[in-house]
């Protein structure tokens, strides 16, 4: 069977943040592109993260590879991941992060060696006022742009980082 797009390995790490951890899942479950597959590397959480691993991969069949060990940082973490990665192209979604819906269909996965865009992060704070006897809550947002990148796995074999 030939593929018509080629695979996209999305790599997850995580450290204690388990629920950041399921509001990636989640973000990951609302796409519709299905030519991916996807990779957690827990660093030995203790908040539950385990847990809702085994429970992601019974729900899903996009779970290539998963492991819950510690390491020896975030880099470490990431280069566990692309040792496991067969897809043409290797994206980092830590836990905490998440796609827009459907936002992975939308990208040309056409053998570039890098592809990139802006990404929107918002962020709403509440504040509780008190005014005597009333409580009034505002809520304020806050929008941040920065750059995402789709790395083409024959160009990113290893982070070196430390």
């Amino acid at each position: 069977m030939i593929m018509t797009q080629p695979t996209l390995s999305i790599i997850t790490v995580n450290f204690n943040n388990n629920k950041g951890l399921i509001a990636t899942l989640n973000s990951i479950k609302n796409q519709s592109f299905t030519s991916y597959e996807h990779i957690i590397i827990d660093a030995c959480s203790t908040d539950g993260s385990k847990e809702t691993i085994i429970k992601y991969s019974k729900e899903t069949s996009h779970l290539a590879y998963w492991v819950s060990e510690k390491d020896n940082g975030i880099y470490d973490g990431m280069n566990k991941g692309i040792e496991h990665a067969s897809g043409e192209y290797l994206y980092f979604l830590n836990s905490g992060d998440c796609l827009i819906k459907d936002v992975l269909r939308h990208i040309p996965f056409d053998g570039t060696q890098y592809i990139y865009g802006n990404i929107k992060k918002l962020y709403q704070q509440t504040k509780i006022h008190g005014y005597g006897n009333t409580q009034i809550d505002s809520t304020h947002s806050f929008l941040q742009i920065q750059k995402v990148g789709f790395h083409n796995k024959l160009v990113l074999s290893t982070i070196h980082y430390s």
